[in-house]
């Protein structure tokens, strides 16, 4: 697995422009100082999480684990999406969709239809 090096710590300059990277946050946030200043906050804890977070080995959950991914993300490939069946002694399923990393949004109707689904087997409704 490649390591991404972090990026919550840029300057904001330079975090915008790796946010711009990922192709998935609507133009209007890169066009507007006012909407920056709100969000840049919010964006960098979240990639704060996913830059400082570590594994832990912990016992399987018990519960079904459906992962969603796509063919063409190079953030979150699909080697990346198999070991979560690691994390469950219940059942596990993978659903690859067309697209980026920000998949749901180019599939959306074919994603929620997907999501729904699965969540009412899980149910069992």
């Amino acid at each position: 697995m490649k390591a991404v090096p972090p990026s919550f710590h840029l300057p904001a300059q330079e975090f915008i422009a790796e946010i711009q990277k990922l192709n998935g946050t609507p133009k209007e946030f890169f066009e507007n100082p006012e909407i920056q200043k709100v969000l840049l906050p919010l964006l960098r804890s979240d990639f704060q999480i996913t830059d400082t977070y570590q594994y832990h080995d912990e016992n399987p959950l018990a519960c079904p684990i459906t992962v969603y991914g796509a063919d063409q993300d190079n953030l979150a490939t699909l080697n990346h999406l198999a070991p979560w069946k690691m994390q469950t002694s219940a059942a596990y399923k993978t659903r690859v969709f067309p697209g980026n990393h920000f998949f749901f949004q180019s599939q959306k109707e074919e994603f929620i239809s997907t999501l729904r689904r699965d969540l009412l087997e899980t149910l069992d409704v």
